[in-house]
């Protein structure tokens, strides 16, 4: 769970920062903000293939997890559950 909040964390910092770095930064030539936003994008791509692995690997599933079901769908059946024996 951690590795996938960092993902989305860094991944939804640099997605300003790439942005201004490529419309707001007029004083610098085209070139040079290609070439800096080509030194971020690493930052960007690495977390979100971090991301990615994370929710689709079957190694990082949390106990008792089935494929096709989430943990809301399963909170409310236990609810449901729960409230017909009240």
């Amino acid at each position: 769970m951690p590795a996938i909040i960092y993902g989305c964390h860094v991944s939804t910092t640099l997605v300003p920062i790439l942005y201004h770095i490529l419309t707001a930064l007029t004083h610098l030539t085209l070139t040079e903000r290609l070439c800096l936003s080509a030194v971020y994008t690493p930052y960007l791509v690495i977390p979100l293939i971090l991301v990615y692995y994370m929710l689709t690997s079957v190694h990082y599933q949390p106990t008792g997890f089935t494929t096709g079901t989430s943990r809301f769908t399963s909170l409310t059946d236990q609810m449901s559950v729960r409230l017909k024996h009240h």
